[in-house]
């Protein structure tokens, strides 16, 4: 269910009942279509010494799969961090293919020849990890989602059942009241795959959306 809605995306500012308790690092798994925007997440999750990230899913958004993965993977090295990389889709939820779209340069990270990594995916597939993770950690994993919806709809439609327990789901997405940055009123992680969005919200999932702030 929708528990939380903000104008702002504090990704380490959560309400107080989803705080660490006892120094407990939060365990996270970070779903992404690796931009510079999300790239530059990922770094600050890692250096915020307050995130367990169990593994980085990715997706095709703002960049296509294969760069996305990269780029993550390279953002990751950057920050210091050997958290495991899973691809996931590289396609809309319906099975439509999702123009990749990126303000960030053909790369996704401005084309300055930064995304140099010697990183590789993992074999397992990103929902294979996701339900396995939620298997293994029940009621502890929370997911943050910088990307469309994709794969978390896909994890749902595989096991509903192991997705109600996910701790909560923080989504980036929606434009709320203002202007959108993917139409007039549309925001990108939610126009890029509708689908998958509304089978996110429709889940019963604890959520929290975090509007992109683009004015």
């Amino acid at each position: 269910m929708l528990q939380h809605f903000s104008l702002y995306f504090p990704l380490f500012s959560p309400p107080a009942d989803t705080e660490q308790t006892g120094g407990d690092l939060r365990k996270v798994i970070i779903d992404t279509d690796t931009g510079a925007d999300d790239a530059s997440a990922l770094i600050l999750a890692v250096k915020s010494g307050k995130l367990d990230i169990l593994g980085v899913t990715t997706l095709v958004g703002n960049v296509d799969l294969e760069q996305s993965t990269r780029n993550a993977l390279a953002a990751l090295e950057t920050a210091g961090s050997d958290a495991p990389v899973y691809n996931g889709s590289s396609e809309r939820y319906k099975g439509k293919k999702i123009e990749a779209f990126s303000v960030f340069g053909s790369d996704g990270m401005g084309d300055a020849g930064i995304v140099n990594t010697t990183g590789k995916a993992e074999e397992t597939d990103a929902i294979d990890f996701i339900l396995e993770t939620v298997k293994k950690y029940p009621n502890e994993v929370e997911i943050i989602a910088l990307g469309p919806a994709t794969n978390i709809a896909k994890a749902i439609e595989r096991e509903p059942e192991t997705m109600q327990k996910v701790k909560m789901i923080w989504s980036m997405g929606t434009a709320g009241f203002g202007h959108g940055n993917a139409s007039p009123v549309a925001e990108f992680n939610t126009y890029a795959d509708p689908d998958a969005y509304k089978i996110m919200l429709d889940s019963g999932i604890n959520i929290t959306m975090k509007r992109s702030n683009n004015r």
